[in-house]
Parts: C-alpha cells; structure tokens; sequence
C-alpha cells in the first residue's frame, strides 16, 4: 500500500525504476522463494508478481536509478541469454 502523506508525484518518482523478469511456469517452486532469491540477489525493495494464463511475471522495484543499473548488469553476467532482467518503460 501506498503511504497516504505522499503526493502522486512522489509516488510516481518512487516507482518509477523498474525491471520485469519473464518466470517459467513449469517451475514447482513457490512464489515466495523465487522472490526472495531476486530481492536478495538484486537488492530491490518492493515486488509484484504478475500470472497470466500461460506466463508469470516478477517486477522488481527500485530505489533509484543506481541501485536499477547495478541490477541490470549483475543480471547480464549472471543470467543465460533472455532470461536475465529486463528494463520495464
């Protein structure tokens, strides 16, 4: 939930760096763990997951565009092709 202090531009500067990664849906791991395993492995604060029909999403939440760049390219090296983070416009 958001804090009912801020103002929709604060809220809106807050979530405004994001990354989405594409979670495979054969996967028999709970939600839990797969976003605990991001969070810590890429230090987000806030996290969403997304179900569709035939796919899962996890969007990733960031503090500030530092913190989003430093998780994008420790995704690049860590991750297989196509798999890793993907910066979400």
């Amino acid at each position: 939930m958001f804090d009912s202090r801020l103002t929709y531009h604060q809220v809106k500067d807050k979530f405004r760096w994001q990354t989405s990664m594409k979670l495979e849906v054969e996967s028999l791991v709970k939600d839990s763990i797969v976003i605990k395993e991001h969070i810590s492995k890429y230090g987000a604060f806030f996290w969403k997951v997304i179900k569709g029909s035939k796919m899962r999403f996890i969007l990733l939440y960031f503090n500030n565009e530092f913190d989003l760049l430093v998780a994008l390219e420790k995704s690049v090296r860590t991750e297989t092709t196509g798999n890793g983070l993907q910066l979400k416009k």
